[in-house]
């Protein structure tokens, strides 16, 4: 049995996502929530380590609020996995090897991150936004609480201590979809550089998800820190320029349907500021459509679904979701195909559309999140230096929020409004 253990600090993402997803699971499991909305817990090692005491499943599963196990057999089919793996110290979804190299496969936000794996790969740290731990080996090896005080690298430092004691550390073919709006940098380096301290004596490069870390890459951190918060207030991010987007079109917009893919729903996250707004919630997935039938409202969208579904089906959502729009419909997709060799992840994308033929199905359509040619299938810049092309991708964003022929993304507006007066006016 695996018990599932969670600190959330938000029990509507916590109640939508995870524990949604646990109870519709046919394996028996033990969920172990901590509400953490008061902040009791100062710390996620103490919080962990709390909640670990009151299971009592032959793994412990520590995992965010925001992750969504993507079918009912999840548990059962990793627990398989994880009786195959000899000499296991901590299993995850996504992590980095001893090269750096990500290793592992979620669906993180908006884009896929690493590529479809079929079995366990070994690495040197797993990301904390799920980690599996042997009962018998949590009992030897607790979360450090003396020297990670925050909510970073307690994950990292785990995966490092197991292998300081001849363990290993494996990223599995079971695949999550990770909702976090945002990413917490709040003390970042500071735990960075606590977890370096810590092990540099046996690891001169220390590898996670967020960076990797040297001697050298943390003595030049502080500057880059600087130089990161003053370059985000010129160049916004993907999720923040998106967000203030959505502000300006939604404005005067008082009641909204977000239509999701298998995950919670972008608007919630993105845009937490809306106030009176009346938000309604459905995944194009599972749609009950007669749960719609009369109903209306001044703005629908639709972030990251149509190229989930064959181009007739997105035809027909799109139409479907126009009749329910008063003021605007809203849809954001790939720009056109995300041109991958690998088969396992083409057969991730059922549809490709252009500007071109969003233009002319009524939207205006704008670029977002760079210059296409930059990015791979996930979103990453794939040019190296990285740091370069990641500038200039930033740069190129709000360029191409005019020339979307070029961006990796589209984001499109139909105003319903202007086309209802030109109907009446003809």
């Amino acid at each position: 049995m695996i018990s599932i253990i969670c600190v959330y600090n938000d029990e509507r993402a916590f109640g939508s996502m995870l524990k949604k997803s646990v109870q519709r699971q046919i394996s028996h499991n033990e969920l172990i929530p901590v509400d953490n909305t008061g902040g009791t817990f100062k710390s996620a090692p103490e919080a962990l380590n709390y909640a670990a005491r009151q299971s009592h499943g032959d793994y412990l599963m520590f995992v965010h609020q925001d992750v969504i196990l993507t079918d009912k057999e999840w548990l059962g089919s990793t627990e398989i996995i994880l009786n195959g793996i000899p000499n296991l110290g901590v299993a995850g979804c996504a992590g980095v090897d001893d090269n750096g190299k990500k290793q592992g496969f979620i669906r993180d936000r908006y884009h896929y991150w690493g590529r479809p794996i079929t079995a366990s790969k070994e690495v040197q740290t797993l990301d904390e936004s799920i980690l599996i731990i042997p009962r018998r080996i949590f009992e030897r090896i607790q979360f450090d609480e003396a020297n990670f005080k925050g909510w970073h690298c307690y994950g990292a430092d785990y995966c490092l201590t197991a292998i300081s004691q001849g363990l290993s550390n494996h990223v599995i073919p079971s695949q999550i979809y990770h909702n976090s709006p945002n990413t917490n940098i709040a003390g970042l380096f500071q735990q960075h550089k606590i977890l370096f301290g810590k092990h540099k004596s046996s690891n001169a490069h220390i590898h996670t998800t967020s960076r990797s870390l040297s001697r050298s890459a943390l003595m030049l951190g502080p500057t880059l820190e600087l130089m990161r918060k003053l370059y985000v207030q010129l160049f916004p991010q993907f999720f923040s320029y998106v967000g203030g987007i959505l502000r300006r079109e939604l404005y005067g917009c008082k009641s909204v349907l977000d239509i999701g893919w298998q995950r919670d729903f972008p608007i919630q996250s993105i845009t937490k500021d809306l106030v009176n707004v009346n938000l309604h919630t459905a995944d194009a997935s599972t749609l009950n459509w007669s749960d719609f039938r009369q109903s209306k409202f001044d703005a629908v969208i639709a972030l990251d679904v149509i190229h989930n579904l064959t181009k007739q089906d997105g035809h027909g959502l799109l139409k479907r979701l126009e009749k329910m729009a008063g003021k605007k419909l809203i849809v954001l997709c790939p720009n056109g195909s995300l041109n991958t060799s690998d088969l396992s992840l083409q057969k991730l994308q059922k549809s490709a559309w252009s500007p071109l033929e969003l233009t002319s199905l009524g939207f205006k359509v704008h670029g977002i999140n760079g210059c296409k040619a930059l990015r791979g299938y996930e979103g990453e810049i794939k040019l190296g230096p990285n740091l370069f092309w990641q500038l200039v991708s930033d740069l190129s964003q709000k360029i191409l929020y005019f020339y979307p022929t070029y961006s990796f993304e589209l984001f499109c507006v139909k105003k319903l409004e202007l086309i209802a007066k030109d109907h009446k006016s003809g």
